[in-house]
């Protein structure tokens, strides 16, 4: 899962770059809609994989965090895009974000090889604890 989501971080990131060397608006659109399909596969892949090592427990206030990132994300983001539209121009900005995104691509495949070994090796950590499933179902046989 987390080659997966380095490979979708770097669709986002080149659908980008490739925006910045689109000489046409029929160009754009597609290169977008690839960037998007990638940048949809990342924020995805990284909520299932949250549902999957969080416990029951603290998951709501995990994924309450998760957003607040995010919203945090895109709103610097736009600003960042916003002031370096005015500065260099749609073109120069899509191809600068675009490499900042292949860039972080990169970082996070470098940052998560120990995590990814680790659960390659061990799967997705301990099953949970008996207790914290709740009491045992009902069973009809006799």
């Amino acid at each position: 899962m987390f080659l997966a989501i380095s490979v979708s971080l770097a669709t986002f990131g080149l659908g980008y770059l490739l925006v910045g060397l689109a000489p046409t608006l029929l160009l754009v659109m597609p290169l977008v809609t690839f960037a998007h399909l990638g940048g949809g596969a990342t924020w995805t892949l990284s909520g299932y994989g949250l549902q999957r090592i969080v416990p029951d427990r603290i998951r709501g206030r995990i994924f309450a965090f998760d957003g607040m990132l995010v919203t945090l994300t895109f709103g610097i983001s736009s600003v960042v895009t916003g002031v370096l539209a005015d500065a260099f121009g749609a073109r120069e900005t899509s191809f600068i974000m675009g490499g900042i995104a292949l860039a972080w691509a990169l970082a996070w495949t470098w940052l998560s090889t120990d995590v990814r070994r680790a659960t390659m090796l061990e799967g997705c950590g301990p099953s949970p604890e008996p207790e914290l499933l709740g009491p045992e179902p009902l069973t009809t046989e006799p």
